[in-house]
């Protein structure tokens, strides 16, 4: 069982990088959300989606090549070969209230 750290919902409560790195707790969204803070601080193409995968919300990042993060721990997946619902996507410019770059 994995308690969340945060509502994955609920985009105007997520945490901002700094309070996810302080806050030390790292669900599956959390660690999705993290990851896209650190390749957007990064200068590095992606964008965050929100997805269902079995009836679970995640937060997941797209690369180019249709490439995604944080589906499976540690891998990188043919966001084709993905079974999930996609809910909604963000680009850096639309969290830029969270991500300042």
């Amino acid at each position: 069982m994995v308690t969340k750290t945060f509502d994955p919902w609920r985009k105007e409560l997520w945490p901002d990088p700094w309070e996810l790195i302080g806050s030390g707790s790292f669900c599956p969204s959390a660690q999705g959300l993290g990851m896209f803070y650190s390749l957007v601080l990064c200068k590095i193409d992606c964008e965050l989606m929100l997805a269902i995968i079995d009836e679970n919300p995640r937060l997941l990042v797209i690369l180019p090549g249709k490439k995604l993060l944080n589906y499976y721990d540690g891998e990188v997946l043919d966001i084709d070969e993905a079974k999930m619902q996609i809910l909604q996507t963000w680009a850096p410019s639309d969290l830029a209230n969270l991500v300042k770059v």
